[in-house]
């Protein structure tokens, strides 16, 4: 589903953020990557949709190799939630924003509206086509922006931040929902009770370079290892303040 072999990515202009990496995701799995600011992990998933430059090593995704060529069918198969759903979500309605993907690939207005209705359904967000985005809390935002991606069945889901602008109430709701869909998924976060609750497997970055890659309920524990890559303790693991 995914593999690096020596990946390096960089910004025009700056110095490789990510460097040599070697990760390979299989089909199906749910995979947390964590790491303090700047660690790379939102570089990661943007060259995962050729947004970051690879400046070197090779990166394979849903069995394409990253290239220009292969760029539209990787795109196709793979879907980036953004950490700000403000970035994702721009036109008039909620609607237009999760009927966006499937009219641009030339869809039938009645396949588009069928599709729509079906993946809000399922959100629970009917409610809210008719709403402008700008206009929803936080935790209706991150649904919007989600079913947007949804919508088009992407094979690989990738999540920058998911639970970031959420109440206690919408995090839950969110987590449960994620843990429901089938879709290899891929989960760059600080959040590491919700990296407990949905993923097996922990990567975790330091200055672009992979320090840990393991089993979540092993490695989350390790006190040591979370505090000398800027990281703490789940709370749901006992640490207090």
């Amino acid at each position: 589903m995914l593999k690096t072999n020596d990946l390096c990515v960089c910004y025009s202009g700056s110095p490789d953020i990510l460097q040599k990496l070697n990760i390979s995701i299989d089909e199906g799995d749910s995979v947390a990557i964590v790491g303090k600011n700047g660690a790379g992990k939102s570089s990661l998933l943007l060259s995962l949709v050729g947004i970051a430059a690879i400046s070197g090593g090779i990166l394979k995704v849903c069995g394409l190799t990253m290239a220009k060529p292969n760029l539209p069918e990787i795109r196709k198969r793979t879907g980036l939630v953004f950490q700000n759903p403000d970035d994702q979500l721009f036109m008039p309605t909620v609607y237009d924003d999760i009927a966006f993907g499937p009219r641009n690939y030339g869809i039938s207005e009645n396949e588009v509206k069928d599709a729509v209705l079906n993946i809000s359904s399922r959100f629970e967000i009917s409610e809210l086509l008719s709403r402008n985005a700008y206009r929803l809390s936080g935790g209706e935002k991150r649904l919007a922006a989600l079913a947007a991606v949804l919508v088009m069945q992407p094979q690989l889901l990738l999540l920058d931040e998911p639970s970031s602008f959420l109440d206690p109430c919408a995090r839950r709701r969110l987590i449960n929902l994620l843990s429901e869909l089938p879709q290899t998924k891929l989960i760059a976060t600080h959040d590491l009770d919700l990296a407990l609750d949905l993923c097996q497997r922990v990567i975790i970055l330091n200055k672009g370079s992979v320090i840990a890659d393991g089993r979540t309920a092993d490695l989350l524990r390790d006190e040591v290892l979370l505090t000398t890559n800027g990281l703490e303790l789940p709370l749901s693991l006992g640490h207090k303040h």
